[in-house]
């Protein structure tokens, strides 16, 4: 439909030629612009794969258009795609009701989505799907959510717009847990030079999103990859209750530990893009490797004080170790349940 709202007389280009064309009208000295708003809808088929690595995802969907007036209200672009210069596809349908426009598209494309990675594994990323119009500012055009999209449960929209019996998300070892229609207005560079400075103007473009929330499915993540490394921790535990001496080998059994805790780290970080920071897995596996260091510090004092036959002290050492070193492991399980269960 047609709608109009206030506007600011310096906003507008053309004042006289507006007013002359109906496009603005005067309301007691204030000005009030005709705008359209476009409806549109969106029908997820299905996500096939996310891209940690280039922080990109793949995307099938239908995109509807409802509106009047010129065919211009499609003439858009996806802001975040890969490639925003690919041209639309040709509408697989189209259709004129008593003045009202429909038309309906099918995208497959790639989509790029900085993604946040210090929560990791227990990360969640929003996949949004953006688009706004090529030409025409958000003085002539707005789009919104069409009502059939926003009428939707959520388990109707994660279901897939071309098998309602199964869900879009085709990513294994993620989840979608909720997906979101939303408006918004972005302040962009038009294609009119600003007289003043003869580069493009600035304006304001009307935008719409489909938001994806996803999660990472975390307990198949630790069960693949921190189960070695439970196994490993429990190996070196129990190789404290080795005699003192056999020193030489609880120390192998430690350093083991580290160089194989090292190795399971660098697998786990290499299935993330070059970041500049610490994620949360990472942390443990450092609290883990600094413990088996101490492990290796405590077995060579244990080694040294049995040649003294400082045998109480050897005792009292052991003890302590075979406290602390399941006490630090339970506390560092205990806070990630605590700031990620």
């Amino acid at each position: 439909p047609l709608q109009y709202r206030a506007a600011n007389p310096d906003s507008l280009g053309d004042l006289d030629a507006e007013l002359a064309t109906g496009q603005v009208f005067d309301l007691n000295g204030e000005y009030f612009r005709q705008y359209r708003v476009v409806y549109v809808g969106v029908g997820i088929n299905s996500v096939s794969e996310i891209d940690v690595q280039n922080q990109t995802f793949d995307a099938d969907f239908f995109l509807w258009f409802r509106y009047q007036g010129e065919q211009d209200a499609e003439n858009v672009f996806f802001i975040n795609a890969e490639e925003p210069d690919t041209p639309m596809p040709e509408p697989i349908d189209r259709s004129e009701v008593d003045g009202e426009h429909f038309a309906m598209y099918r995208i497959d494309s790639t989509f790029s989505q900085p993604m946040d990675f210090r929560p990791y594994p227990w990360d969640r990323h929003t996949l949004t799907v953006g688009l706004q119009n090529v030409t025409l500012s958000e003085n002539d055009v707005v789009y919104v959510p069409d009502q059939s999209n926003l009428r939707q449960t959520q388990a109707e929209r994660l279901a897939s717009g071309v098998d309602v019996t199964r869900p879009f998300n085709q990513v294994p070892s993620w989840i979608a847990t909720r997906v979101r229609f939303t408006q918004d207005t972005a302040t962009t560079r038009g294609t009119v030079p600003d007289p003043r400075t003869g580069a493009p103007e600035l304006r304001s473009a009307s935008t719409y999103n489909v938001q994806m929330s996803y999660e990472r499915d975390v307990r198949a993540f630790l069960i693949k990859n921190l189960l070695p490394l439970a196994l490993l921790a429990l190996v070196t535990y129990i190789s404290l209750f080795f005699s003192p001496e056999s020193a030489a080998t609880r120390i192998g059994f430690s350093i083991t530990s580290i160089l194989t805790t090292s190795v399971l780290l660098q697998s786990i970080s290499s299935n993330l893009p070059d970041v500049g920071y610490t994620v949360a897995i990472e942390w443990g596996f450092y609290t883990y490797i600094a413990l088996s260091a101490l492990l290796v510090l405590v077995n060579i004092t244990i080694d040294r004080w049995y040649k003294a036959r400082r045998y109480a002290a050897v005792a009292q050492l052991d003890r302590i170790a075979r406290v602390v070193y399941p006490v630090v492991i339970l506390a560092v399980v205990t806070a990630y349940a605590v700031r990620f269960g």
